[in-house]
C-alpha cells in the first residue's frame, strides 16, 4: 500500500499506476509529474517514475 498524503497527488498516482499496467508509459509519466508538483519529495511517486523511465529505456538518477 502506498501512502501519498494529499488526495490530488494520490489520484494522479493511481491514474499513473493504471496507465502503467496497460503499458501507456508516456501518459503515466504525465500523471506522475503532476503528482510530483503536489508532493515533490514523495518516495513512492519518485520510485514509480523511475520504474516507468526504466521501462522506456530512459533511466536516470532521480534526486530529491
Amino acid at each position: 500500500m502506498y501512502h501519498i498524503p494529499t488526495p490530488e497527488a494520490r489520484s494522479c498516482f493511481e491514474k499513473a499506476r493504471g496507465l502503467s499496467k496497460i503499458k501507456q508509459f508516456d501518459e503515466a509519466l504525465y500523471f506522475l509529474d503532476e503528482a510530483l508538483k503536489l508532493n515533490p519529495n514523495d518516495i513512492d511517486i519518485l520510485n514509480k517514475k523511475e520504474e516507468i523511465l526504466d521501462k522506456l529505456g530512459k533511466t536516470k538518477i532521480l534526486t530529491l
